[in-house]
């Protein structure tokens, strides 16, 4: 998944982050090729009020500090690590609150936990920034080319 870096691009400051999906939408992001962004939250009353994002964090493992247990399917199944030009990714309360979020709606989402560690980015992460991609509950590396063949796509 990762090429040998370019001499141009090796003073280049990179970030590790991680990004956790579900094992439903796994299918859709190898086919794609990135991860894409979605709603930033921004706003709680008005839908994409703010850029989209990739959603992502510094942490390793997902746990209930991140606001990912709120869901119909877990997003903590699925870990993609991934290694891409620090300035592409913003800290997202400070970046949410330059885009206009309400205090008290960014209060209230970080209730959840975890906002200390969560990251935007605001276009897609394509698949030559991705390092690794995990299943957290077999703990094995997904090889995208296998696993895709593996499921008759």
């Amino acid at each position: 998944m990762t090429e040998p870096i370019p001499p141009k691009m090796r003073n280049v400051k990179m970030v590790t982050l991680y990004h956790f999906t579900s094992e439903l939408h796994l299918p859709l992001i190898l086919e794609g090729g990135s991860l894409y962004t979605t709603e930033s939250n921004i706003s709680l009353r008005k839908p994409h009020a703010g850029p989209d994002v990739v959603w992502l964090t510094t942490h390793q493992a997902a746990d209930a500090r991140h606001g990912l247990h709120h869901s119909f399917v877990d997003k903590t199944r699925i870990r993609f690590t991934v290694s891409f030009r620090a300035r592409d990714v913003h800290k997202w309360r400070p970046w949410a609150r330059s885009h206009g979020v309400d205090p008290r709606w960014l209060d209230a989402l970080a209730v959840s936990g975890g906002s200390s560690s969560w990251r935007v980015c605001t276009h897609p992460i394509d698949e030559c920034d991705w390092v690794e991609i995990r299943d957290m509950v077999t703990g094995q590396v997904i090889d995208d080319i296998e696993y895709m063949e593996g499921i008759g796509a």
